[in-house]
C-alpha cells in the first residue's frame, strides 16, 4: 500500500486482490505446462506459487527501479512515474483517463484538446522533458480537460492515437 493512493496522502488498498488473482494464474501456467510434460514423459510434477515471489515480479519496475537505482517508490495518485501525461483529469462532470505514451501521441494530443501549442512547446517536446516539467503541463490540460465533460474527450479521442477512457 505504500505505493497507492494519492501523492502525500495515506495509503490506498488496491482495488483488487491483485496477488492473489496474480498466483492464481501462475498456478494455471503452471498446472498447463504439468500437464504437457506428463503428456511427453509419463512423469507428474510437484508445482509450487509463491505469493511472496508473484507479487515481486508484479512489482517489477517498483523493483527494478529500486535495485538499479536506489529509488524508493512513492504514492503518485493516477499518474505514471515516468510518462507524462499517463494519468487521471477531472472533467465537466467526472474523469478521463488520457495516456500518451510517446511523444507522437502527446502531439496528437495537443491537437486534440486544440491547443497545438503545449507540443511545440521547449518544455514539453520529449518525454523526457515533460517529465521533468510535469506539474506545469498537468496544470494546462487539468485546465482544458475540466471545460468539456468526459464522453466528449473519449470520443475525440477516437479519432487520434493517444489512449483515452472513462473512469
Amino acid at each position: 500500500m505504500g505505493i497507492t493512493g494519492p501523492e502525500g496522502g495515506e495509503p490506498v488498498r488496491v482495488g483488487v486482490a491483485i496477488t492473489d488473482v496474480c498466483s492464481g494464474l501462475y498456478l494455471y501456467s503452471s498446472v498447463l505446462a504439468a500437464l504437457y510434460q506428463r503428456t511427453k514423459t509419463g512423469v507428474g510434477q510437484h508445482i509450487d506459487v509463491s505469493m511472496l515471489l508473484t507479487q515481486l515480479s508484479v512489482l517489477v519496475n517498483i523493483s527494478s527501479n529500486y535495485l538499479n537505482s536506489g529509488i524508493i517508490a512513492k504514492p503518485r495518485g493516477s499518474s505514471h512515474p515516468s510518462i507524462v501525461p499517463y494519468q487521471g483529469f477531472k472533467t465537466a462532470n467526472g474523469y478521463v483517463v488520457v495516456a500518451a505514451n510517446n511523444d507522437f501521441q502527446f502531439r496528437d494530443l495537443a491537437e486534440a484538446v486544440g491547443w497545438p501549442w503545449l507540443a511545440s512547446n521547449p518544455m514539453f517536446a520529449t518525454n523526457e522533458l515533460r517529465v521533468e516539467n510535469r506539474s506545469e503541463l498537468v496544470k494546462h490540460l487539468t485546465e482544458r480537460f475540466q471545460e468539456e465533460p468526459t464522453d466528449y474527450w473519449v470520443e475525440k479521442s477516437k479519432h487520434y492515437s493517444f489512449c483515452s477512457f472513462p473512469s
